[in-house]
This record gives structure tokens, sequence and C-alpha cells, in this order.
């Protein structure tokens, strides 16, 4: 009996979180935040190039860019404190934003651009990773969250860079591509409003 109610538990929250709303409002982030970064990953190297850029030139601008994401996840531990904590995760994808405009106007100097568009796909992934621990009031319910949304936000992700592509190869210019991103970045910040609140998954409310 002891065992059938403990087994009950346990699954309760892998089940539970797929309806409820604050589940899924971290499910959002993470796929909007994980999309921005694979479709860097995979077309920043080609949009580069075009802009008269070498090969090699444009090989470096990806290895900034990887570098720069780094440095951006090592940060959120600093900024997720105090007031940063219900800031950060909506005011983060402004310094996306400014490298995405600044492709827009001025792709000449990507080579800058990837500075902020790293520095916001590192801290990014943190501060999703780090929501999922926050939302949760205990191990197996952050287990579950986490398992969760990660499915979610990986399969959303996957469609990113072929829409991106697609775009592009509709149009024959980037434009209208990096405007489908920036609006994507304006989404994750509206999300990152809600995201923050202070309210827990599988909590009543």
């Amino acid at each position: 009996m002891r065992a059938t109610r403990a087994t009950s538990r346990a699954r309760a929250p892998r089940t539970g979180v797929w309806r409820d709303p604050v589940a899924w409002i971290v499910a959002a982030y993470m796929g909007v935040q994980s999309t921005s970064f694979y479709v860097l990953v995979t077309w920043l190297a080609t949009m580069s190039a075009d802009t008269g850029r070498s090969a090699t030139t444009a090989g470096i601008d990806v290895m900034v860019y990887q570098s720069f994401s780094i440095a951006g996840a090592l940060t959120v531990a600093l900024v997720m404190r105090g007031r940063g904590e219900r800031l950060t995760p909506a005011l983060l994808p402004l310094v996306g934003m400014i490298g995405i405009i600044g492709m827009l106007f001025a792709p000449d100097a990507v080579g800058f651009w990837v500075i902020p568009l790293g520095l916001f796909s590192g801290a990014s992934l943190g501060v999703a990773l780090t929501l999922i621990a926050q939302r949760a009031r205990d191990h197996s319910t952050s287990s579950a969250l986490s398992g969760m949304s990660q499915s979610v936000g990986y399969a959303v992700a996957a469609i990113g860079p072929v829409l991106f592509g697609g775009v592009h190869a509709l149009t024959g210019s980037w434009t209208v591509s990096l405007v489908i991103l920036l609006l994507t970045l304006m989404t994750q910040g509206v999300i990152g409003i809600f995201a923050a609140r202070d309210r827990f998954v599988l909590e009543a409310r």
C-alpha cells in the first residue's frame, strides 16, 4: 500500500506539469530562446559570408558568437539575484535585439553584432534552466518540469532554422527572416514577464 501511494505521488508531477499553465510558460520561454539559438548557429556563417566576408572569417564570426555565448551563460548567476531575478527574463532579449537590428541596418559589421547575440544566447539558456529550478517547489516537480519544458522547447526550436532558411530562399534576402527572428526575441521578452512571476508549478492558485 505504501509503495502504491509513493508511486502515485511520484507520477503526479510527471503528468500534472502537462496541464499546468506555469509549466507551459516555462516551456514557451525555453522554446523561443532555443529557436533563436539554433537559427543563429545554423545560419550565422552563411549570413556573414553573404556580406562579402571570406569563409574563414565567417567561421571566426561563429567562433566569437559561441565564445560570447559561454560568457553570457556564466553571467546568469550574477544577474539572477534580487530584482534581477524578475527583470532578467524579460529584459535579456533586448541585448539580442541590438544584434539583430544591427544585422538589419549595418550587416557589414556582423563581426561586432555577434558579440551581443552571443551574450544573449548563452544567458538566455542559463535563464531558461534557472526558471525550471525556480518555478518548482521540490526535486520531483523540478525533474518533471525539466523533462516537459525541454521536450516542448527543443521540438519548437527544430522548426526555427527550417523556417528561417525557407523564408530566405523565398525572398532572396535575409531581411524578412531577421525581422521574424526579431519578433521571436520580442515574444521571449513578453513571455519572460510572466515566467518571472513568483508562481510555482503544481501549486494551487
